[in-house]
């Protein structure tokens, strides 16, 4: 089974997206201008959310599916089996410390995830029979294939 890489948003509907978000930015502008410690940029709340880069590998006995999740801690993440599908989410959460100053701009991006991704159906969706590991902000979870029935010739017997 071939893998087909996941489709960038066009050039075009990028632009559009941070038009919007710009004139949200600039709408809002003048309530963050107090000098108050809060971001001077809002959220981004169009195109850029939170959403975890996924790879998927294959070999004969397993799929690996590999999620990069810089700056989590293993507690908030959760990995679950539904159906025939595999289920990644979490949530990254800002914690502000102010040792450094007053913030005046964050660009990191905080918030809840879930990314479900469908699995063929030689891959066994069992949650013991899944494993998952969590090392560097890159969480690994490898999913067993199905063994194949061995094929074999039924003798018939007559009457």
């Amino acid at each position: 089974m071939k893998i087909m890489p996941f489709r960038q948003r066009s050039n075009e509907q990028v632009a559009d997206i941070r038009d919007i978000r710009d004139t949200f930015e600039q709408m809002f502008e003048p309530f963050f201008e107090s000098g108050l410690a809060v971001p001077r940029r809002l959220p981004s709340l169009f195109g850029e959310s939170l959403v975890p880069p996924v790879n998927i590998a294959e070999n004969d006995k397993q799929w690996t599916v590999t999620c990069e999740l810089p700056g989590m801690q293993e507690k908030d993440i959760c990995v679950e089996t539904r159906g025939d599908s595999l289920v990644i989410s979490g949530e990254r959460r800002f914690e502000e410390e102010s040792k450094k100053g007053d913030w005046v701009r964050v660009e990191s991006r905080y918030g809840s995830f879930r990314r479900s991704i469908p699995l063929p159906r030689n891959a066994r969706v069992e949650a013991d029979m899944v494993a998952a590991t969590f090392r560097n902000g890159v969480l690994e979870v490898v999913v067993p294939k199905i063994e194949p029935t061995p094929t074999g010739k039924v003798k018939i017997r007559g009457s």
